[in-house]
């Protein structure tokens, strides 16, 4: 799972160099992604757990954990870039449907992680994907 943090204004080319996190990826602006568009920001996505779509709960305990002792580079790297745009994502795979028929999926975000978030300055996304494919 990841965080992604967006800036229309600053490369993060300065954070790859530094190597101090797992960086997954990082955008520039103007490139051509892989589906062909122009990337309209810059952008960075760092890697915090290898856990798969259907382990929320160690997914959750990995964030905190990373947020947890990274917080304050996190913020740094989101102000010094005039981030908008920096949100922690989790995927997940849905378990409505299917075989059970189940029609309503909850998962809490823990108040740890929402006030870890908070200090970091990290929105939460949640993704929803199927396994039925």
């Amino acid at each position: 799972m990841y965080i992604k943090i967006n800036s229309d204004t600053m490369s993060f080319n300065d954070v790859l160099h530094a190597k101090m996190f797992n960086i997954r990826s990082i955008r520039e602006k103007g490139d051509i992604d892989k589906r062909g568009k122009i990337n309209d920001k810059y952008g960075i996505t760092i890697e915090f757990s290898g856990a798969d779509f259907d382990e929320f709960e160690k997914q959750v305990n990995d964030a905190i954990e990373f947020i947890n002792n990274n917080h304050k580079d996190i913020f740094e790297i989101i102000r010094n870039h005039e981030s908008k745009s920096a949100y922690i994502d989790f995927a997940l795979y849905s378990r409505l449907g299917g075989d059970k028929n189940i029609v309503n999926q909850n998962d809490t975000i823990p108040l740890e992680l929402i006030h870890l978030c908070s200090k970091a300055g990290l929105s939460i996304e949640m993704g929803y994907y199927s396994n039925e494919v």
